[in-house]
């Protein structure tokens, strides 16, 4: 069982590299206003939280996960 565990979370880690990749890489075709935004909020969550180094890329993804999506 161990090695089926092993090659699924290999499997997992590929496809997450993936996809994060590409986000990476698209990044230049969002919308200049969309960034624009994302920049903002993740302005205003840091100098909400600014002892959380995470928080403005769960508040960027909280946005479009649950705006957008």
């Amino acid at each position: 069982m161990m090695e089926l565990q092993k090659k699924n979370r290999k499997n997992l880690l590929g496809y997450v590299s993936a996809i994060v990749s590409s986000i990476y890489q698209s990044v230049e075709k969002c919308p200049k206003p969309m960034r624009v935004i994302f920049g903002f909020l993740q302005d205003e969550v840091t100098k909400q939280f600014p002892n959380d180094p995470q928080i403005k890329y769960s508040a960027v993804s909280g946005f479009i996960f649950l705006r957008l999506l």
